[in-house]
């Protein structure tokens, strides 16, 4: 018989990355009109090392809200000047496509773009009752997050 335990019969627990965390879990139930915000996980084209980016919306309800991203201290070993936030406004009249302005004076970028069906509304482009799961905002902000690094 071996004399080797596991984390569980020792009683201690597995470690727990915090990449591993369901990033609906920093929302609220239903998403209401204001502002909120989330921290996802990502590689960077730069590193092979996961990152934290924060991504924070300012929605008035309906078809447009302005956002921001930035690397999240939360990364840890970074400086303050490791922050080079990017703004911009995301848009989508026809509930398919997604209209998005950027901004950052940090890296130098400013512009627009179209995402062909990258809506949050795209599958059921008629209706904004979806716009109210936490899920339909951590895939909004993770389509926010992926925009931003392919414009590096």
């Amino acid at each position: 018989m071996s004399d080797n335990k596991t984390n569980q019969d020792s009683g201690d627990e597995p470690e727990v990355e915090p990449w591993d965390a369901d990033p609906v879990d920093q929302l609220p139930a239903v998403i209401v009109p204001g502002q909120f915000g989330l921290t996802l996980w990502a590689v960077p084209y730069w590193t092979d090392e996961m990152m934290a980016w924060d991504v924070v919306f300012t929605w008035a309800g309906g078809r447009e809200v302005e956002w921001y991203e930035d690397i999240s201290m939360r990364t840890g070993g970074l400086s303050v000047m490791s922050s080079a936030p990017v703004y911009g406004t995301a848009s989508w009249a026809d509930g398919r496509n997604l209209e998005l302005t950027y901004s950052s004076s940090d890296l130098g970028l400013e512009g627009e773009d179209v995402l062909q069906g990258g809506a949050p509304t795209v599958n059921d482009p008629d209706s904004d009752d979806m716009m109210s799961s936490p899920q339909v905002w951590v895939d909004f902000a993770e389509t926010i997050v992926g925009f931003v690094h392919g414009l590096m």
